[in-house]
């Protein structure tokens, strides 16, 4: 499949969203008892190929935290640290970095 099709009118399909998703919790169990005992109702960022992952206060801080470690390249997956995820949070690949990839 060519890696377009997983852009639609520069929105990432659901197949890419679902993966994302999939992938950036099963780091998230794997960090679950040590982040929510350390870091409770703060928001994690994982950078889901690594497992690389960094905390902040929101999401955007820890975004930039992870950007800071880690050359940035859509696979990022966030959520709320705790019992209620943002599930609105969940799973984020920018458009751009996909059509990038694309037309290389």
């Amino acid at each position: 499949m060519p890696a377009n099709e997983n852009l639609r009118n520069g929105l990432v399909g659901q197949a890419v969203l679902d993966d994302l998703h999939e992938k950036g919790m099963a780091v998230y169990e794997r960090l679950k008892q040590s982040l929510e005992s350390k870091h409770w109702n703060r928001f994690v960022a994982i950078h889901v190929d690594s497992g690389d992952f960094a905390v902040g206060s929101t999401a955007g801080e820890a975004s930039r935290n992870l950007r800071v470690a880690r050359s940035p390249d859509g696979r990022m997956f966030i959520r709320k640290i705790g019992d209620e995820p943002e599930y609105e949070l969940a799973a984020r690949i920018p458009a751009g970095d996909l059509a990038a990839r694309a037309t290389k």
